[in-house]
Parts: C-alpha cells; structure tokens; sequence
C-alpha cells in the first residue's frame, strides 16, 4: 500500500470514529431541542392559566348575571312596583355578589313590560397577565347575561310567609286593610290561617290563604280562596343592608325637634310623648332592640328603610302617633321600608 493510500485510509477511520462520537454525544442536541420548545411551552403554560382566570370570572360574573336578574323580576312582583325599582334591586344585587372581584364591572338593566322581564348584562375587562404582559395583546372582554320572566300578573301586596300559626292574617274588629288592585296571601295551612272579626274589612284583588278562613264571610271583599299553593318569598334573594358600629345606644327622645342621621340603632329606638323627629335619606339598622313609636310623637322621612336585625328587635306604632315616611329610591333598601332578618 502507497504512502497515500495509507494516509487516506487513517483519515477514513479518524472521520468514523468522531462522527460516531458526536453521534453518541447528544447534549448539544438536547440544548436545541429544549431551545426550540421552551417557548411553546410557555405559550401553553401562560395561555393555560389565564384561560382558567377567565372561566373562574366568567363563571363569577354569570352568577352575578343570574342573582340580579332573579332579585329584579322579584321586585315586579310586588303591588306599587316601579321600573326604577327592579334596576336598582338587580344592580344592588350584581354589585354584592361580585363585592370581593378586583376591577371595574359595566352593569347594565333593562327592564321589560311585554313579556314582564329583567335583563342583566355584565362585561369586565379581566386583565390576564401572560397575554398582556408577555404578548402585549389588548385586553379581551368577558360578558354575562340573563333574563329572568315573571310568571303571572298579580301583584303581591301582602304576603304572610308562616306556614303555620292560626291567625297568620288577623284582621281585629273596626280595622281595614285595602288593597283593590293587588293579592293578599297567606302561606299559613292552619284552619284559619287568616282571620277577621265582626266589623272587619279586606278588600283586595285576590285573598288567598293555603290553608283556611275564619271569621264573617262579609269581611271579605271578594270572598278568599283556600288551598292555595304557598308563594316563595319574592325578597329571599335581595341582600340585606351591612350593619355597622352602633352609631347610638338606647335611644329614647320624648321631647322636642330631632334629626336622625342613618346608622346603626343599637338597644333600639324609642321616640314618644311629644318628640318631633326628621331622618335624613339612608338606611337605619335597629339592632336588638324594639323600635317604638308611641305617645303623641310624630316621626317623618323621606328615602328611608329600616333593618330590623336580633332576636328582641320588633316595631311598633301605637294609635296617637303621625308617620310619614317613603322607602328610598337606590341601594339595598329600594322600595322596602322596613326589611326583618
């Protein structure tokens, strides 16, 4: 073999047994590999955790959606129901139940007479942080909706909603209870689960009691029904107001011009003999305690609602007294002037 041959052939194997070593070292492959993957990695790691923030706060607002539409259909249910009401009862509703989610909510209500309907639409921007942060993309918007019908055309104008004491409606000699364009019900099915006495009127569209009537038929106009179906109570899902420090403390005023401001009536509230009392627009929570009116008091206001919260809170209005008050037009109180827990 020539000097070249042999030369040749050493150069062979030198090339064979490199190249079979770097096949065998794959570390440097494995730096590639990993450099080409990694971002696609990331992407579906990012793209992964903010699709389920997205499906949590979408799940979140459609509840919201669905509580608000609830609460203002309810609110239609009710006799001397307004539009504005059942706007302001759904938006309270949406806005308590998303109370604990970051970011601004656009609440939108829209409140129909044919059919009696709530719609509630919900957008937010939710701000997920891989695509705006790493991909600079906008934020998307997320949006909810629901709509809720009313289901008959009586107004409620009293609703009774214990299922079993007698007398649960009990109308006493020489009182009147008027209510010609709307429904007086009792959810009560004992024998007479409404009562009325000799010298007693109700006067309503329709008097229905679950269970039965006692009493002189002609104090009823028209005559009441029996065996009706119990009615849920149309205010179950309205959130209550929040209660706050005692703002006073056994309050008892029986002389002179006062003005209340809202707040939290701890012990109660007691205004008799010849006290003359003003309350600004709010909401007034009466905690543990009775809320009296009695002697020759007067007591007046305008866009107020009371919350009767404890076990020993009770009201009372005795014969001498003037009230004049009107229930407020927004927030949790909307149309109700005196809410029990």
């Amino acid at each position: 073999m020539h000097a070249s041959e042999r030369r040749l052939s050493q150069l062979s194997r030198y090339l064979l047994h490199h190249s079979l070593r770097f096949a065998r070292d794959v570390r440097g492959g494995i730096m590639i590999t990993f450099a080409l993957v990694f971002p696609v990695m990331l992407l579906g790691i990012g793209s992964a955790i903010d699709f389920g923030q997205l499906y949590s706060k979408r799940t979140t607002l459609q509840a919201a959606a669905d509580a608000g539409a609830l609460t203002g259909a309810s609110e239609l249910q009710l006799a001397n129901s307004e539009k504005s009401n059942a706007e302001a009862a759904a938006k309270t509703s949406v806005l308590a139940n998303l109370k604990d989610m970051p970011g601004t909510i656009g609440i939108s209500v829209n409140v129909s007479n044919n059919p009696t309907s709530v719609t509630v639409d919900l957008t937010q921007e939710p701000g997920t942080y891989f695509m705006d942060t790493l991909l600079g993309n906008p934020d998307s918007v997320i949006k909810a909706r629901a709509t809720a019908r009313v289901a008959g055309s009586m107004p409620i104008c009293m609703l009774i909603l214990d299922e079993k004491s007698r007398g649960a409606i009990a109308v006493n000699q020489g009182a009147r209870i008027t209510g010609n364009d709307c429904a007086v019900y009792s959810n009560s099915t004992s024998s007479s689960g409404i009562a009325a006495r000799p010298g007693s009127l109700l006067v309503s569209a329709l008097t229905c009691s679950a269970g039965g009537v006692s009493g002189d038929p002609d104090s009823f106009k028209p005559g009441p029904l029996t065996d009706c179906p119990p009615i849920d109570d149309p205010l179950a899902s309205r959130p209550p107001p929040p209660v706050g420090p005692c703002t006073e403390t056994d309050l008892i005023i029986q002389s002179g011009m006062h003005t209340l401001n809202p707040g939290t009536y701890c012990g109660g509230l007691r205004i008799l003999a010849m006290a003359d009392v003003t309350l600004n627009p709010g909401v007034y929570v009466i905690k543990d305690g009775q809320m009296i009116i009695g002697g020759s008091a007067r007591l007046t206001g305008e866009n107020v609602g009371f919350y009767l919260t404890g076990e020993t809170t009770t009201f009372n209005m005795f014969p001498d007294t003037t009230i004049e008050l009107s229930a407020p037009k927004d927030g949790p109180m909307v149309g109700i002037l005196f809410f029990e827990d």
